[in-house]
């Protein structure tokens, strides 16, 4: 990566973001010279048009500790996560990114609203609430598969299943 102040843009690029990702690298290059931009390979093809100083893409090569190691070293000005679509659902894993980069500043952008800056805090609590709801719904859905597992069983049971095949 370059030396240097930077901002980091974190996007996934879904359908829609083209124009808030243009927005986004506008506000970065108002607080750091240079942009670096981390995303996927769908979001290469938008960022290629940007003139980034570093475009890194997640899942070619690239491990996300090193990258984030990176990151951190050049402590970036601003961090900016770009959402799909005017909610602020979704985008848990850009939201952590977002801490991650240790990043004082850090911009949500969102299609046809205004850029919205949140607190560290704030988005540390939000996270933190999203991880502990994927967490609520990877055991609500443990507990139903064992109860579905332990139904069948006693189905086979009650059928006489549990001794078919043995002689």
């Amino acid at each position: 990566m370059v030396a240097g102040p930077s901002a980091v843009l974190l996007t996934f690029a879904r359908r829609g973001e083209d124009d808030a990702m243009v927005a986004a690298v506008g506000l970065l290059r108002q607080i750091a010279p240079s942009v670096v931009a981390i995303g996927t390979p769908v979001s290469a093809r938008v960022m290629e048009r940007l003139d980034l100083a570093q475009i890194t893409i997640l899942g070619k090569g690239a491990p996300l500790r090193g990258v984030l190691r990176e990151v951190r070293r050049r402590r970036p000005r601003a961090a900016a996560v770009v959402y799909s679509g005017p909610g602020l659902d979704g985008h848990l894993k850009l939201e952590g990114l977002a801490l991650l980069t240790g990043a004082p500043r850090i911009l949500r952008v969102r299609p046809t609203h205004p850029v919205q800056s949140v607190d560290r805090l704030r988005l540390g609590l939000i996270v933190w609430a999203k991880l502990v709801q994927a967490a609520g719904c990877l055991v609500a859905g443990a507990a139903t598969c064992g109860v579905a597992w332990g139904w069948l069983r006693l189905a086979q049971r009650f059928a006489g299943g549990d001794r078919a095949g043995r002689a």
